[in-house]
């Protein structure tokens, strides 16, 4: 059915809805079009459906739907989301975005333009709690943080390393609909209350690309990303960064498929060659930035650097006894995409 669903996944969500929910009944050039905002209450233990409800009463732009997750993961609650989604198009809004007033009506301006995209996605810019320190370090690792932009100008996805922030994402349901159909399940849980893991939305978008649609970036698709306080520590940028480590092992199974031809790729095949150079680039890295390591740990690259490596040396090991078995997996996808 032609309109969106707005699928916005909450966990202890309470204190940053009111703004959230604001931006969305603020969305303009949207008269005659279907849509809804569908809010998942992933595990929260927090008044987040309370104060959702409250916020929604008497701005009923659109009907506002709460189901519950109670399965940790935002992996989890964005599948909830998806299921229940009735339209043709669903944007991913996390708790924390706040759209800027045509986000929707841009959505389905590129989608008409662009008939085979199959997701798209624009740019965070930072924004910042009354109380916040930002740390002198923030603006080195704020891409990590899902703020800045993919490109200069409005640009279709096609290298290996591109993608697409998961907030703001905005793809076809018939590709999620195709997806349940070859049986795909996310291998990446995405962030719960207690793991800073990511990626989730990478492999989401490499999926997207193997079913034969295109990713499209444009900066006109535009978010303000709220950084909360507990995130701006060095602690909290150490999780993120073996979030990362660990992810891009399960982003390796997809990048061989979609670029079985290089050499990166060859390598990436097989479990222990994959390890030998993970190792080898660790080392080089020790060797490389020893004497940055001399330096206090607090916003220096290369211990940032150190624990991205440290985490996929780290992962790989997990998965010795299941690599080949996950890369034969994701290789079937390509098989059972051309029956549906």
């Amino acid at each position: 059915m032609q309109g969106i669903s707005v699928v916005l996944c909450c966990y202890n969500s309470a204190s940053r809805l009111p703004v959230t929910l604001a931006h969305l009944q603020a969305q303009t050039g949207l008269t005659g079009v279907a849509w809804e905002v569908l809010l998942i209450d992933n595990a929260s233990t927090d008044q987040t459906a309370t104060v959702a409800q409250q916020c929604w009463q008497g701005f009923e732009v659109a009907p506002l739907h709460i189901a519950h997750e109670p399965q940790a993961g935002l992996a989890n609650a964005r599948k909830l989301g998806f299921a229940l989604a009735q339209y043709d198009y669903i944007c991913m809004v996390d708790d924390d975005n706040w759209l800027t007033t045509n986000y929707l009506q841009t959505i389905l301006q590129l989608f008409d333009t662009y008939p085979n995209v199959g997701a798209c996605g624009g740019w965070g810019e930072a924004a910042f709690e009354p109380d916040a320190k930002v740390p002198d370090w923030y603006a080195h690792f704020s891409n990590g943080y899902a703020v800045g932009k993919m490109a200069n100008s409005e640009k279709i996805l096609t290298e290996e390393k591109d993608f697409l922030y998961g907030a703001g994402l905005c793809m076809r349901k018939e590709i999620w609909l195709k997806l349940q159909k070859i049986g795909f399940q996310s291998m990446l849980l995405g962030r719960t209350a207690d793991k800073v893991t990511s990626g989730e939305d990478v492999e989401l978008g490499y999926m997207i690309r193997l079913l034969g649609y295109d990713l499209l970036f444009s900066p006109a698709l535009h978010f303000k990303h709220l950084m909360a306080n507990n995130r701006l520590h060095w602690e909290y940028l150490k999780k993120l960064k073996k979030g990362f480590g660990s992810s891009a092992i399960y982003h390796g199974f997809y990048k061989n498929v979609l670029y079985p031809k290089t050499l990166r790729s060859q390598i990436r095949s097989f479990w222990f060659t994959e390890l030998l150079l993970t190792i080898g680039v660790a080392l080089a890295k020790g060797v490389l930035y020893l004497p940055y390591f001399l330096l206090p740990q607090e916003g220096n690259k290369a211990f940032a650097s150190w624990y991205h490596s440290q985490e996929r040396i780290a992962e790989l090991w997990r998965l010795r006894n299941s690599y080949q078995k996950i890369q034969q997996k994701v290789n079937n996808f390509e098989c059972l995409i051309l029956n549906v």
